[in-house]
């Protein structure tokens, strides 16, 4: 004869354990709103007053500069010269130079005073 057992009892989650978990995540939550508002009241004092206000006044003209000429038997002629031709390239600064197949770069150079 078999003996009929009790089913086996399950652990229960009371209202206790779920009051708490409440608790914790309102009081995260407000605390994460309190820095929000001390953050935004800061950038508030920081920067709130730096807006300049739009004043209406007329535009300035001045004269357009020219550049000035340019001998093309310089050095910086001769550059000004072969960029326009498409033998000398300008990439994020640095001058490089046209090769049968592809570019090299000129080192101690830069783009200063070429983008003419």
């Amino acid at each position: 004869m078999e003996r009929i057992r009790p089913p086996e009892r399950r652990e229960r989650v009371g209202i206790v354990q779920i009051v708490l978990i409440g608790v914790v995540l309102a009081a995260v939550l407000a605390g994460g709103v309190h820095l929000l508002g001390r953050t935004q009241a800061a950038w508030e004092r920081r920067y709130g007053d730096e807006v300049p206000s739009p004043t209406v006044s007329a535009p300035v003209q001045e004269p357009p500069v020219l550049p000035a000429p340019i001998d093309p038997k310089s050095e910086e002629g001769r550059m000004i010269a072969e960029f326009e031709a498409g033998k000398l390239r300008c990439i994020n600064g640095q001058l490089f130079r046209r090769l049968h197949n592809g570019w090299e770069n000129i080192p101690g150079m830069s783009c200063e005073g070429t983008s003419r």
